[in-house]
């Protein structure tokens, strides 16, 4: 009952976005894709001048498809410049491709696939994140909130590595 109800509260969402004619190449692009290109995302030519997410060749040792981020490489400034709407769009237009792939992926194999993300903090200073980066923060909370109501069953896992001391309190 439970997973019904979850997989019922994903429905509102997942219509929504289906309905955006902004995402009809996306999809379309996606109903044939193997693994993820973030390039055919909306607004990619600006998002990606200042992210650093990418998406791996190859697979986890389970057989699952890996995105890689670095925040110590996101230019800030450039993601500053950008509208809280073409942000937005980006993010909705990547969890929109990950489920995508990684639904055809789950037919093609005949399990569940879901995706593994690795985010590398080497580097990148508790400071720079409260300060340059805290509207993308606050964007990868509300991205968060959006896997959790629209793409619940996505997202394996998380492996966040080299984190600075003071990260632990940055996200409680």
């Amino acid at each position: 009952a439970k997973v019904s109800a979850l997989v019922s509260a994903t429905l509102p969402v997942r219509r929504a976005l289906i309905a955006r004619t902004e995402f009809a190449a996306l999809r379309a692009y996606a109903s044939s894709a193997q693994s993820l290109d973030v390039t055919k995302l909306p607004h990619a030519d600006g998002v990606l001048r200042g992210l650093s997410t990418r998406h791996l060749e190859g697979w986890t040792t389970e057989g699952l498809p890996v995105s890689m981020a670095t925040p110590r490489f996101n230019d800030f400034d450039v993601l500053n410049e950008l509208s809280d709407e073409v942000l937005g769009e980006f993010i909705e237009g990547l969890l929109e491709i990950r489920y995508l792939v990684c639904y055809d992926l789950s037919i093609q194999q005949h399990r569940m696939v879901k995706m593994v993300d690795c985010r590398d903090l080497l580097g990148i200073s508790v400071v720079e994140l409260l300060t340059k980066g805290l509207r993308m923060l606050k964007m990868l909370k509300r991205a968060i909130q959006k896997i959790q109501d629209g793409y619940p069953e996505m997202l394996h896992r998380i492996v966040i590595f080299n984190a600075p001391g003071a990260f632990h309190k940055l996200f409680n």
